[in-house]
């Protein structure tokens, strides 16, 4: 009985894992069956790619455009981020509200198209004068919070709008695409084709990263926004 119980999970395992490559397999063979299922997730991966390979570099973009200090560079440098997600839940409205009749390939274009130049300006944020600027919140002062008046530069605006229209390009893509994969997959394949999904954008957000990680220190933040923006914004067009 002991010896029983000792294959049945082994063999249990070993059909799980057969039945995972079935499925798998099966997915990736719809995709590869259907150009417009396979040309939509391509254009996800991209996006994905640039978006995660630009968390990378927005730390040394922020060191080297917007903070003296390093280590407020290294903790401020997520406000770009958080513009850039405020911009994506912005455009996910602006989409779902005022772009029902609206052709999804002329929205995806302006998603590629808004991201790609966006990316392109803010390799010219050197260019940008470093005016400091002040704004004084209404005072509020008690034992739990205390607000100061907030600096900011003038390239820290610059960023922070460019960030912010990323955003609502990325929205603009994400979320046709999207909606064409969940229309045009039957509803019996669609766990199979969006598990192939996960792993592709999974996947492709590893070799960015490496890549990002180790060309922004030999050519410089605002080449590596180049070497992405340009590509990006060809593709759309």
């Amino acid at each position: 009985c002991a010896l029983e119980e000792g294959i049945r999970p082994a063999s249990n395992l070993k059909e799980a894992f057969a039945r995972f490559l079935e499925e798998i397999t099966d997915g990736i063979r719809y995709i590869r069956e259907h150009k417009i299922v396979r040309n939509a997730m391509f254009k996800l991966a991209l996006l994905f790619s640039a978006m995660v390979a630009l968390c990378i570099l927005f730390i040394s973009f922020a060191k080297t455009y917007l903070f003296d200090d390093p280590q407020v560079a290294a903790q401020k440098f997520a406000y770009i981020i958080a513009f850039s997600g405020i911009g994506m839940a912005f455009g996910a409205f602006w989409v779902g509200h005022s772009f029902h009749h609206t052709r999804r390939g002329l929205m995806v274009f302006g998603g590629f198209l808004s991201v790609g130049l966006c990316l392109v300006l803010l390799s010219l944020t050197g260019m940008i004068p470093k005016h400091d600027y002040a704004f004084q919140l209404p005072h509020f002062a008690s034992g739990f919070i205390n607000l100061d008046e907030v600096r900011f530069t003038m390239r820290m605006l610059y960023t922070y709008a460019l960030a912010l229209i990323m955003g609502v390009g990325g929205a603009f893509i994400a979320i046709p695409l999207q909606a064409l994969l969940q229309e045009l997959i039957p509803e019996d394949k669609r766990g199979k084709v969006f598990g192939v999904q996960f792993t592709i954008l999974s996947t492709s957000s590893t070799l960015p990263v490496l890549i990002a990680g180790l060309a922004v220190e030999q050519v410089g933040v605002h080449t590596m926004f180049l070497l992405i923006g340009i590509p990006v914004l060809l593709f759309g067009i």
